[in-house]
């Protein structure tokens, strides 16, 4: 935030305005959520925080600092009929897989209309409750999100992404909105998958080893 703070200083003013420049810090976070213990029903929806805000006031329920931005809806059950009927088989799992990036970009570009775009571009006057006016200019802090594990070595996916579209001419490069997901990524993939392959090698070895691992 400081950085970005920084850069928005050091831009001009908007014609005919003296007042403050501040950043709005947006965090957007996104994943897939399961309705019920038993079935399929589940949502995808992405919640907005304002970053300004504190962490201690964020993490009450009671504050209501979520926000419900969009839910992005799941692929048509009828997929599979649809692409055999138009092309003469049935989708792959990387055909799919495809078909979900660019339907979470599809929502990305529906969301980042002109009005948006014309707030980050000249920001919008707000009255704060210190009763200075300001004008507040929205940044893309952080985003947190469930990133697709199957996109090849280089993670590289051959689709337009819609942040790139909307606000490259503005030097936004969505890569530095990215932050590891520490329980998904970390807490449920790497320790635990090292965890689970240490286990095993104890039981491989025999004896007390997990006996004594317990222990500790």
């Amino acid at each position: 935030m400081l950085q970005e703070q920084e850069k928005l200083d050091s831009q001009p003013h908007e014609p005919d305005c003296n007042l403050e420049t501040v950043i709005a810090a947006i965090m957007l976070w996104s994943d897939s959520t399961h309705l019920a213990s038993f079935g399929n029903a589940s949502l995808w929806p992405i919640y907005l925080f304002i970053g300004n805000q504190s962490k201690y006031i964020c993490g009450k329920p009671t504050s209501f600092a979520a926000h419900h931005l969009a839910y992005i809806p799941k692929l048509s059950d009828t997929i599979q009929d649809f692409y055999k009927d138009t092309f003469g088989r049935s989708a792959t799992a990387a055909v799919l897989t495809h078909c979900k990036r660019e339907l979470m970009q599809a929502i990305w570009r529906f969301l980042l209309d002109a009005e948006f775009i014309d707030a980050y571009r000249h920001g919008f006057i707000v009255k704060f409750p210190d009763g200075v006016s300001r004008r507040v200019f929205p940044c893309y802090s952080v985003v947190s999100s469930v990133i697709e594990k199957i996109v090849g070595a280089t993670s590289v996916a051959p689709i337009q992404n819609a942040f790139s579209d909307k606000l490259a001419e503005f030097g936004f490069d969505f890569h530095s909105m990215l932050v590891p997901d520490i329980m998904h990524e970390f807490e449920l993939g790497v320790w635990k998958a090292t965890l689970t392959h240490l286990l095993r090698i104890l039981y491989a070895y025999g004896g007390n080893a997990v006996t004594d691992l317990n222990e500790q």
